[in-house]
């Protein structure tokens, strides 16, 4: 009998500023927990608490997601997966992320059961649970997307327990990730509520409308999706920041354009190893660097505009840079940078940052409709403007989009105009995916394509310990 032992969920919480005040809890019984406000926050905290860690946004799910971009290639025992060959080990490290996304599913699903019955306050009671059902959305929207259809886990399991569930069908799974995002809309905060620098990581009533809109892009309904994004816009919350540097200021604890976003600190422990990923140790950009994540130079990466001031914030590009860069290494990238850490960086993630609203909103225009609307053209130039360094609200004929180009020019200009928006944020191959061009950009990018490469092998251990699982639910060629 296959059988599997998880923790409770509440029992794991850690002891991390970016996430909790409260006093580590270890070995309480459920008796003792479950009965005050802090309990609830605490709990929810806890289901957040995955994210940050290593396996997840804070290291593998960055590097792995972004190798799968065509512009990626990986270096040391981290080049199987940029050549879309993953070998033992980069499978363990995906087996790595889909635990701690499981992990922060069965928390999230403590606190929705749990919560409701602790006498609190009815704000504090409605904004736990919120919260609770926007991780657990999040999660499954990671899964769907990267494993195709998943075990549908709604249930807390806190004991030695028959583990039987079976691979739900993807609109199963989207069922549940809609449900819990209204949910979640209707609970959460606006980020403008978020007063306290503790409360940074904690989803917003935007957060939830932007993954909304996300999820609407991604299964093709566009009315939706475009009003979704709008209502971000709309909203007042959330605006482009004039200097495109000032995004990615490690020592800025948000934007104006932070949506949501995983939050790290230069705590030992806490940090985030995105600069560590990308430079050379020489560099002085990080306090340790891999290079584990490399430019290809058979990508748009090689033609991008230098006057593109987001070329010069990605890319190894100055005259001192250009000594770090070889013949095996011709690019290197550069986004995140923190020379004051020792060990841990506080680069924040990006899961959603404003920009994708406004081109949420231009592209289901487009594939609702058939046109973009003037407004949808400005959205797109706004962004255009400040990646040359002119003012953003200006019309500027030099660099703006012209109007009357056809659908079709337009998608490709959002899709090339994400790709360097959103480099290194795990956004290109969910583009990739959702453009139909995978096989495509993987060819003119020197790889060899198979269909294997569109999903992530089940985690053996998965098939070993799920009762509802053979091998012959894994995914194709794996």
């Amino acid at each position: 009998m296959k059988k599997i032992l998880l923790i409770l969920p509440t029992m794991l919480v850690m002891s991390c500023d970016s996430y909790l005040d409260e006093e580590p809890i270890d070995f309480l019984s459920e008796g003792q927990f479950y009965q005050t406000e802090d309990d609830a926050i605490a709990v929810v905290n806890a289901a957040y608490e995955p994210f940050a860690t290593s396996a997840y946004y804070g290291q593998q799910f960055f590097a792995q997601v972004e190798m799968k971009a065509e512009y990626c290639l990986g270096r040391g025992s981290h080049q199987p997966p940029g050549v879309y060959e993953l070998d033992s080990r980069n499978i363990d490290r995906i087996a790595g992320i889909w635990r701690s996304a499981y992990l922060s599913i069965n928390r999230a699903n403590a606190a929705i059961a749990r919560v409701p019955a602790i006498e609190i306050s009815e704000d504090v009671k409605a904004r736990t649970i919120a919260e609770a059902h926007f991780v657990r959305a999040l999660n499954y929207f990671n899964l769907v997307r990267l494993w195709g259809p998943v075990p549908l886990q709604k249930e807390e399991i806190d004991a030695i327990v028959d583990f039987s569930f079976p691979r739900a069908p993807v609109a199963e799974i989207y069922e549940l990730i809609l449900e819990d995002l209204l949910v979640a809309e209707d609970g959460l905060k606006l980020k403008s509520e978020q007063t306290a620098p503790t409360e940074l990581f904690r989803a917003t009533v935007g957060a939830a409308q932007l993954l909304l809109a996300d999820i609407y892009l991604t299964l093709e309904r566009y009315n939706e999706a475009q009003q979704k994004a709008q209502e971000v816009i709309g909203s007042g919350e959330y605006f482009l920041e004039p200097v495109l540097l000032d995004v990615y200021d490690v020592n800025r604890q948000t934007t104006s354009e932070d949506v949501f976003s995983i939050k790290f600190s230069r705590i030992d422990g806490q940090g985030s190893s995105l600069p560590v990923y990308t430079h050379n140790v020489n560099a002085g950009y990080s306090s340790s660097g891999f290079r584990t994540i490399l430019g290809n130079t058979e990508s748009f990466l090689s033609t991008w505009d230098a006057e593109d001031f987001r070329r010069n914030l990605n890319l190894y590009n100055t005259p001192e840079d250009s000594v770090f860069l070889t013949a095996s290494e011709p690019i290197l990238y550069k986004k995140y940078i923190d020379s004051e850490a020792q060990g841990n960086h506080g680069n924040d993630f990006p899961v959603y940052r404003y920009p994708y609203a406004l081109y949420v909103f231009a592209e289901a225009e487009i594939r609702g409709t058939g046109t973009l609307s003037a407004q949808g053209l400005e959205y797109i130039n706004m962004i255009r403007r400040r990646a040359y360094g002119r003012d953003i609200s200006t019309p500027d004929p030099t660099v703006d989009f012209a109007a009357g180009l056809t659908s079709e020019e337009y998608l490709d200009i959002i899709f090339d105009e994400r790709g360097k928006e959103f480099l290194l944020e795990c956004k290109r191959w969910f583009d990739m995916l959702r453009y139909d061009r995978v096989e495509e950009l993987l060819i003119a990018s020197g790889f060899n394509y198979a269909p294997r490469v569109l999903l992530w092998p089940i985690p053996q251990e998965e098939i070993d310990n799920n009762e509802a699982l053979t091998q012959a639910d894994q995914n194709p060629g794996w």
